[in-house]
């Protein structure tokens, strides 16, 4: 069966203007909470995320090793296609830039991550795209780096937890929300489709 019109949206209302969404299908830019459209000045590529199979969240540290042993760092994936126009070759470090940040993050510790990683360039991946999952590249909370204590025991240092990135710093943000990430206003949850960026190439 395929709804044309779904009136558990149509009923419900948004938030934020107080009026009902609309329940049929519509194709709109994307904007912040009050309506403004986003400016997508000179940012090349819409990034786009999503979950390996083996790692549902970022949180996801159950089985650490093992899901190391299948992959120990994560990648932004790009078409071959623009890899080549870019000049950009598999395993080239990148750092993904956007207008929410510069791809460099302060830690509040005196040190910094950086949202960069390999380049994996491939063909099942629309051109103008790059996609970088999740759960990869953690910092200090996670043990993969600095001096962290839970409950006065410091936990133990591991690098590997800090292998690949996290595209998490350089998405979208909702300037008329007080710098809040953008979010989609029907489900409620985070905006992960509507963040478009720059690769800088280092190596």
């Amino acid at each position: 069966m395929v709804n044309f019109y779904a009136e558990p949206v149509a009923s419900a209302k948004n938030s934020i203007t107080g009026q009902n969404f609309d329940g049929l299908p519509r194709f709109q830019r994307a904007m912040d909470s009050t309506g403004n459209i986003i400016d997508r000045g000179d940012y090349r590529f819409a990034l786009i995320t999503f979950k390996e199979i083996f790692g549902g969240h970022s949180r996801t540290i159950s089985n650490y090793w093992a899901n190391y042993s299948l992959l120990p760092e994560n990648f932004v994936l790009i078409n071959k296609r623009d890899a080549k126009a870019y000049g950009l070759k598999d395993g080239d470090v990148v750092r993904l830039v956007s207008a929410a940040s510069n791809g460099i993050i302060d830690l509040g510790n005196g040190a910094s991550g950086r949202v960069e990683g390999k380049i994996k360039a491939l063909e099942g991946i629309r051109p103008g795209t790059v996609a970088v999952s999740w759960h990869y590249g953690h910092w200090n909370a996670y043990g993969a780096s600095g001096q962290m204590e839970i409950d006065g025991r410091r936990v133990v240092v591991d690098p590997r937890r800090g292998g690949g990135l996290c595209p998490n710093p350089v998405m979208e943000l909702d300037r008329s929300a007080s710098k809040t990430g953008l979010s989609d206003p029907i489900s409620g949850s985070a905006s992960f489709f509507d963040t478009r960026v720059k690769l800088r190439r280092f190596s």
